[in-house]
């Protein structure tokens, strides 16, 4: 359903899609237990930063196991969710089996529903694993109604810089951290006017943008941002 992602770039579920079955479910139980001591924080924050949710139509995009969009259902919205692995799509579905049919295996940048459809469009770190995040917020733009929301959240160009080890912040470079200290994924590096494109300032009016040390604090003697949040509405 979604299109092949840009060479060079590796989202957390297509590493997964690549290997077997049994990976996705030992990755399920690392991020399960993470989601446990951190997930719940970041998603609290995005849920006040969203406010009411009830009966708006929304899309969590790159939505892995399920646990937000389970979360945005039992807010009493018609929650969809998708994610480019088939296999963490299948643990989401048996995860929370009340809501299979809302689950499709699906690209951000080739969005599987019709024009003006959502109210709100959630994406939690999966925007920054393309080279071009403009190719995620034609989609968002597209998909989202007359005034609809757009909340994402990506890793903050500043802790790439630092994770790239390099002098050039502007220099475009592929890096490797690991998930749960042993599953090794790639991203590029962004800059912050990678996100704040002049498509997305053209489509888009920004309402909120918040950067802080993430709970994981991957930097621990350095206090640097490491995620960075926006709330956006669609013109």
């Amino acid at each position: 359903m979604g299109s092949t992602p840009t060479s060079g770039t590796v989202l957390v579920s297509i590493f997964m899609s690549r290997y077997n079955k049994k990976i996705s479910y030992d990755f399920y139980t690392e991020s399960m237990k993470n989601w446990e001591k951190k997930g719940a924080v970041r998603q609290k924050r995005i849920f006040k930063i969203a406010g009411s949710l009830k009966n708006k139509t929304v899309l969590d995009a790159g939505c892995g196991f399920g646990y937000d969009t389970d979360a945005i259902d039992k807010k009493k919205a018609k929650v969809f969710g998708i994610d480019i692995s088939g296999h963490i799509i299948k643990i989401a579905k048996e995860k929370y089996p009340h809501l299979s049919k809302v689950f499709f295996v699906s690209d951000i940048k080739k969005i599987p529903f019709k024009d003006n459809f959502f109210d709100l469009i959630i994406s939690k770190y999966a925007v920054h694993y393309l080279n071009n995040p403009d190719l995620a917020f034609k989609e968002f733009f597209r998909c989202l109604k007359k005034d609809g929301i757009l909340i994402i959240s990506v890793h903050h160009p500043m802790s790439v810089f630092f994770l790239k080890k390099s002098k050039d912040y502007f220099k475009k470079k592929e890096i490797t951290v690991k998930i749960f200290g042993k599953i090794k994924i790639s991203q590029p590096s962004h800059t912050l006017t990678d996100y704040l494109s002049a498509y997305f300032l053209n489509h888009f009016d920004l309402l909120y943008a918040e950067e802080k040390q993430e709970t994981l604090k991957i930097f621990k003697n350095m206090k640097i941002p490491e995620y960075l949040l926006i709330k956006a509405k669609k013109r």
